[in-house]
């Protein structure tokens, strides 16, 4: 339709003038808006991949995060039941130590210290139990925590390898406690799995997977050295009894510890790789910034120059216009 209207070269040039104008008008508003000065790809296609590439990785990076963060809250519930655990081996503890200093002839002071003995043995097992985090228990079954640390799927994985606590699950007749059967423990125990049968609550060495040590309980019906329980009863031998017990406590309690400061070095090396990660975030969207985001101070003023540009194309299209009515009032 325009096109077939006659237009003066004055007029045309003008009409030109305010079209550009008004294209530039509008994306200067488009960039105030948005706060870009890159909206899509036709603005600045090199900038606009570059940043979309950018962006890419770093909301890949962010994922990885959030798996890094529960694999440090699964740590820290695996080291809560390690806490809780040696906090109960210190009750027991104190209770055999008890027991050490009674008469000889006060069998049943330790009796019923054997058996208290046997409730906080029972505790020990549904510490461990109670440990889990988002489906993962690093105390139970040699579970571990694969932690996507790279951009990539398995590109940079760090593990977090737990271990196995073996305990029984409740005392029985006269509160005595059964022994670990050998079918509860995993495999990587090896040649140990047969041992455990020796104890009522046990885990394996840190260094030796296959050593396993154990803490035997209090039976009235012990069934000797052999056995996974002993009788504190006995004038002639408690003491010797009670003192081996002594050192299977502090003996688990030690590998607990071992194990304890593992996991903390675990956490220790992912807290630091978020910390990486988030820096590295923070500097690819940066970059990205640097390509899109538009100055709203220039992009300000843009509008001002373009609203005068504006103003003023309509003043030169009105005087041309007014140079065609001049012509027709020369012939009218």
């Amino acid at each position: 339709m325009s096109s077939s209207i006659p237009l003066t070269s004055g007029i045309k040039s003008s009409l030109l003038s305010l079209q550009k104008t008004q294209k530039l008008y509008d994306q200067t508003q488009e960039n105030l808006t948005t706060g870009l000065k890159v909206n899509k790809p036709s603005d600045d296609p090199a900038a606009y991949y570059a940043a979309a590439t950018l962006n890419d990785r770093a909301s890949a990076l962010e994922g990885r995060l959030d798996n890094m963060g529960q694999a440090v809250q699964a740590i820290a519930a695996a080291d809560n039941g390690i806490s809780a655990i040696t906090s109960i081996l210190e009750n027991m503890k104190a209770i055999v130590e008890n027991a050490l200093s009674t008469d000889v002839d006060d069998d049943s002071t330790r009796a019923a210290l054997g058996k208290k003995f046997n409730d906080l043995v029972v505790q020990l097992n549904g510490f461990a139990g109670d440990s889990a985090y988002g489906g993962v228990n690093l105390l139970d079954n040699d579970q571990s925590i694969k932690v996507q640390m790279g951009q990539s799927y398995n590109e940079s994985v760090f593990t977090v390898q737990g271990f196995h606590i073996a305990g029984v699950e409740s005392t029985g007749t006269d509160s005595e406690v059964t022994a670990i059967g050998s079918d509860s423990v995993p495999d990587s125990w090896g040649a140990g799995a047969a041992e455990v049968t020796n104890y009522s609550f046990a885990l394996n060495k840190v260094e030796d997977p296959t050593t396993v040590i154990g803490i035997k309980s209090f039976g009235t019906d012990a069934t000797g050295a052999a056995g996974h329980e002993i009788d504190w009863k006995d004038s002639d031998t408690y003491k010797d009894t009670l003192s081996d017990v002594l050192d299977q406590i502090e003996n688990v309690t030690a590998v607990l510890e071992t194990r304890s400061k593992l996991f903390s070095f675990d956490s220790s090396t992912i807290s630091l790789r978020q910390d990486y990660t988030q820096e590295f975030i923070n500097t690819l969207e940066e970059g990205a910034d640097n390509l899109t985001l538009a100055d709203l101070n220039e992009e300000s003023a843009n509008l001002l120059a373009l609203q005068t540009s504006q103003s003023l194309g309509v003043q030169a299209m009105s005087l041309s216009n007014q140079q065609t009515q001049n012509v027709l009032r020369l012939l009218q």
